[in-house]
């Protein structure tokens, strides 16, 4: 390869003491969000549904379903709130 694209500084850290890679660059790339669409969507009048889900307490998470992102963990903190 050229290069290494990760997605965070954490995952270039592996890739390099971990995993040893030297011979090729390895770059970050954050993942994209358009800030500009998340902050209109953000100014967006809320339907009343949407307004009842929201009239408690909400706790949420985003991430890919794979053992090393420790999902169980979370399940398990959500399970102790509930």
């Amino acid at each position: 390869a050229d290069g290494i694209v990760c997605v965070s500084e954490g995952l270039k850290h592996e890739m390099v003491n971990y995993f040893g890679i030297r011979r090729v660059p390895v770059y970050v790339i954050y993942n994209f969000y358009n800030l500009v669409d998340i902050n209109r969507m953000a100014e967006e009048v809320l339907s009343t549904h949407e307004q009842s889900f929201l009239a408690n307490p909400v706790l949420a998470m985003s991430g890919r379903l794979a053992i090393e992102k420790g999902n169980e963990f979370i399940l398990h903190v959500f399970a102790a709130f509930k």
